[in-house]
């Protein structure tokens, strides 16, 4: 593996400090970061996505010998680092020790023959909240997710944190127009909701989710009124008075699992 990486002007770390900072150049490298002993071990063994591994000089034990061993097997390139160069290339304010760049993962098509439920977000600014949301769509087995471009970009650092990695297990479509994605989902003979308040439509009213796409709008202003036109029905989850909304990812999950808990017994809703 050779000697650490001690300067901030090493060629490798300027693109790794560019990945994880900027947009588009995540897009023009197709590349991303994904950093913390599971995640990276997760996206070495299951996705073959890594392309090199970015390890602190410091970091052993089982762990360490675990991506080695993997990194090995799978071809990725083991590349040690000083504490001082890893704590300025992670995200985390206490450092795993381990950050890996993977390989953006293509694009999928959200609207086969057999359509299952879908979310689509949009204009969702806090990466946190989308990534939390990826994370909610993995666990709900849905069989992808839809996000319009002026949402945050659900492969920056803080996203595939919150997402637990499941940026890389969760197909991903992100989109210049989801109104025309809406448009071809609706001409699929599949119904279209979305996740607001005020709504006159119940989670009992869409538990069927089964050929449906629910739209998540921004945290302040909400679902977009261009896409509320092309809506079949708002729906709003019952609270208790006083308070006025969810935060979205939370929406997201309630509304999820409430379909999930309908397929399983419509008593339960």
């Amino acid at each position: 593996m050779g000697e650490p990486i001690r300067s901030n002007s090493n060629r490798l770390i300027k693109v790794v400090r560019k990945i994880s900072k900027d947009r588009s150049e995540r897009n023009s490298l197709g590349r991303f970061l994904i950093e913390g002993y599971k995640f990276v071990l997760e996206a070495i063994t299951e996705h073959g996505a890594c392309e090199t591994v970015l390890v602190s000089e410091t970091y052993g034990g089982l762990e360490a010998a675990l991506i080695y061993d993997a990194a090995q097997v799978a071809g990725c390139e083991v590349v040690s680092v000083t504490e001082s160069i890893m704590s300025q290339i992670s995200d985390s304010k206490t450092p795993q020790g381990v950050v890996a760049i993977c390989k953006l993962p293509g694009e999928f098509t959200p609207f086969p023959d057999s359509i299952s439920a879908i979310f689509a977000l949009s204009g969702i600014q806090d990466p946190g909240n989308v990534g939390a949301i990826i994370r909610v769509v993995a666990a709900l087995g849905h069989p992808g997710i839809v996000i319009s471009s002026n949402c945050a970009d659900p492969f920056s650092p803080k996203a595939t944190r919150a997402s637990a990695g499941h940026c890389l297990s969760v197909p991903i479509r992100i989109t210049d127009h989801l109104a025309e994605e809406i448009a071809k989902f609706k001409g699929l003979d599949a119904r279209v909701f979305a996740a607001g308040g005020g709504g006159a439509l119940t989670l009992a009213d869409c538990a069927d989710l089964s050929r449906a796409m629910v739209i998540f709008g921004s945290e302040g202003s909400g679902v977009p009124r261009e896409l509320l036109a092309m809506v079949d029905g708002v729906v709003t989850i019952p609270m208790a008075k006083g308070v006025e909304s969810l935060n979205v990812a939370v929406a997201a999950g309630v509304i999820g699992y409430a379909h999930l808990a309908a397929m399983a017994d419509p008593r339960n809703i």
